[in-house]
């Protein structure tokens, strides 16, 4: 989570955002979906935070840019922040905030769950097709792919890197080596 100031930041179509993998919210957001005073959310997510409820690694303090330019005091919370904090909120609207906040959380995991999946799928393709390629045109690669046939692809990746880590050698002096030993 980053301490910036967000200009303006009431745009309920980003209630959950992503930020290098972790998904979080904001205080300001949560005042919005629960209809209550900014202040008295900081004040409830301030005293949890003091009690030791929320940990350090949940939230992050920023600020945002009120209508008149003026930084305001702004708390952002990681999904398990925001979830340990939900009940203490209250609010005229606290079930249909937390209803809310709790689907756009969701629905914004499912979306990076399913682009890690397609980037998984991705690579693997790739590493596919490179093994294919190298298993053609190189019978050394030949060799050691029948010496490995059993590892997974990622086991005999691992096994070239140590090897080529430990040794200072280039992939294709390592992959001549190893097929030497195995005549």
């Amino acid at each position: 989570m980053n301490n910036t100031i967000i200009s303006h930041f009431r745009n309920r179509d980003t209630l959950v955002q992503e930020e290098k993998g972790e998904l979080w919210t904001n205080s300001l957001i949560i005042s919005d979906s629960f209809c209550r005073d900014h202040k008295n959310v900081l004040r409830s997510i301030d005293q949890l935070i003091e009690d030791g409820t929320i940990g350090r690694r949940n939230f992050a303090p920023s600020s945002y840019l009120n209508e008149q330019n003026k930084p305001q005091r702004m708390i952002q919370l990681d999904e398990r922040g925001f979830l340990i904090a939900m009940p203490f909120i209250g609010g005229r609207k606290s079930r249909e905030g937390q209803v809310l906040l709790v689907d756009a959380f969701l629905k914004l995991r499912k979306q990076l769950t399913q682009k890690t999946e397609e980037t998984l799928t991705r690579t693997q393709t790739r590493l596919a097709t490179i093994e294919e390629a190298l298993y053609c045109k190189n019978p050394a690669w030949r060799t050691i792919h029948s010496m490995f046939k059993l590892l997974e692809i990622d086991q005999l990746k691992e096994l070239c890197e140590e090897a080529v880590a430990s040794t200072g050698q280039t992939p294709d002096q390592v992959l001549r080596g190893l097929s030497m030993c195995m005549m």
